[in-house]
């Protein structure tokens, strides 16, 4: 069997939803894995299975279309007149011949791959202060783009079963495959950071409140300003942490001095950062960042909204993998974290400052109970969320899956 994979990112879902599991399963199954960033590569015509990745271009959707049309060689012909109309003419012959060979491709091996579309997030509503809200924003035309290719896809892979509900009317078509921390990662980091650091500050007269996160988390993060100040004002040895993103503005300046914004241009050097293939991920140094920070108290706050019912777990996991306790909003992913593992974490109501404010000065307060929170929460993941654990749901669903729709898609 033949693999290909598009990552969309060098980042995070990049990581989690192709790279890391798609690897793992190639190394027990045995079978071929490329990994391409162009529709262009004539892996994609070899393969027996293709997954898009957070399709929303012209070009890369229109190929989907084409891919899965019953007739290729009409619709390749087609997509290259269409296309060749945004590319000098001196480049128009070679991308007719490039889409002709690609049609000429799929009817000489009698037949076409198997083909995914991958997301990690509800595209069709992005709460208005993300910074993704002017590129996925309800109704803008990548988002538009996006369903077309979910409707053109054989069957989506999602990572929570509220996504199943968001794309079920674009196409009734998907398998849930939960996002987990590979093992050797996180026994390394375990090592690193055995639970009894939680006993004592990592930095002598501090107790570092922190919240890792980008850019399209301005809206979660606004929701536990008050709580934060009002922590800061009941102990002066608190210090609160942000990376990823400068935040500053949301608080009032008389606390600036007790916070710092780590890596606040992070998404710029990731940019400038990315490889001209999806060979390497950018998690390592993501990883290691975190781990650097020093934290005593994660943050994981989420505002209510749509987007975020549908979002996963993965910043408990990799919190807990850095030995730090969490405090999270008791809303979408940690509201099940939570009742899975209520042990494991702090699940605070959505916007009650007050029980925030308690459930961070309990956690300042006694460092034994953050031990047995990271503790309690390391044994859950170990057994639930590594990627052992979960692979065998992402052999059953994808792979079973596309052997399906092959045996279909063949008769």
């Amino acid at each position: 069997m033949k693999v290909v994979i598009a990552p969309g990112d060098v980042g995070g879902c990049g990581f989690y939803r192709l790279m890391a599991p798609f690897r793992a399963l190639a190394e027990s199954d045995g079978f071929e894995l490329s990994i391409v960033d162009t529709v262009a590569s004539p892996k994609i015509t070899e393969a027996d299975l293709v997954v898009f990745q957070r399709a929303h271009t012209d070009v890369v959707v229109e190929f989907m279309e084409a891919l899965t049309s019953l007739d290729p060689t009409s619709a390749f012909a087609a997509l290259a007149e269409r296309t060749a109309a945004q590319y000098p003419e001196a480049q128009r012959p070679a991308l007719k011949q490039g889409m002709a060979a690609t049609a000429k491709a799929l009817v000489a091996r009698g037949g076409r791959p198997i083909v995914a579309l991958e997301s990690d997030d509800n595209l069709k509503s992005i709460p208005p202060r993300s910074a993704f809200f002017k590129i996925f924003g309800n109704g803008r035309p990548n988002t538009q783009r996006f369903q077309r290719a979910a409707r053109a896809a054989d069957f989506l892979v999602l990572s929570t079963e509220e996504l199943r509900e968001v794309y079920e009317l674009d196409n009734p078509r998907s398998v849930v495959c939960p996002n987990a921390i590979e093992d050797k990662t996180f026994e390394a980091y375990c090592a690193r950071f055995p639970s009894s650091f939680c006993e004592s500050p990592k930095r002598i007269g501090q107790v570092r409140i922190g919240y890792v996160g980008s850019t399209s988390h301005v809206g979660d993060v606004a929701t536990i300003v008050k709580p934060l100040q009002k922590v800061m004002d009941e102990r002066p040895r608190v210090r609160v942490v942000f990376y990823g993103q400068d935040l500053r503005g949301l608080f009032k300046r008389e606390y600036w001095a007790r916070m710092d914004f780590d890596g606040a241009t992070v998404a710029k050097t990731i940019e400038n950062q990315r490889p001209s293939l999806f060979s390497d991920s950018l998690m390592p140094r993501y990883y290691e960042a975190l781990a650097n920070l020093d934290l005593d108290i994660a943050l994981a706050p989420l505002e209510r909204h749509i987007f975020n019912r549908s979002k996963s777990n993965v910043k408990v996991l990799e919190y807990t993998m850095a030995g730090v306790p969490v405090v999270a909003t008791k809303y979408g992913p940690y509201a099940q974290y939570a009742q899975e593992c209520p042990d494991g974490i702090v699940a605070v109501p959505p916007e009650d400052d007050r029980v925030w404010v308690r459930s961070l000065l309990d956690l300042v307060d006694h460092p034994q109970k953050r031990k047995a929170l990271v503790d309690t929460s390391r044994a859950f993941i170990r057994g639930n969320y590594l990627m052992s654990a979960v692979l065998p749901r992402w052999r059953a669903g994808v792979l079973g899956y596309a052997h399906a729709m092959r045996e279909k898609v063949a008769a």
